[in-house]
């Protein structure tokens, strides 16, 4: 792979990476964008190593990788706060959820029209 494939491919999954901060951080509901956002920035960075670096300056690539190393650590932190914050939430429940199954499977909530997953 050429060196400006490689490198383009790198910003462009760094730019899906800040994307994905942006929707965890506004907080919205299931953070519509992110999966799509985490979804992209993967298969950029497959796209840069697929070809191997064999005939790239690997010190060339260094601020971009670190970069997307801060953000992937960024987005992680987000959303291992956001789990525990789903978690607690869920164990503050007095009775549990009314869809609860043992086994985690997807049950309809009949009293509120929603879906609610257990795992």
């Amino acid at each position: 792979m050429a060196k400006e494939q490689a490198l383009r491919s790198l910003e462009e999954a760094d730019d899906n990476l800040r994307r994905a901060i942006a929707y965890l951080v506004a907080m919205r509901f299931d953070a519509p964008g992110c999966p799509g956002a985490l979804s992209e920035a993967a298969g950029k960075l497959r796209l840069a190593t697929s070809g191997g670096f064999s005939n790239v300056d690997r010190s060339e690539l260094a601020g971009v990788v670190q970069r997307i190393r801060m953000h992937a650590a960024r987005v992680q932190a987000l959303l291992d706060s956001a789990a525990a914050l789903y978690c607690g939430w869920v164990s503050s429940a007095v009775t549990g959820p009314p869809s609860y199954a043992p086994d985690g499977q997807l049950l309809r909530d009949e009293g509120r029209g929603r879906v609610t997953l257990n795992v």
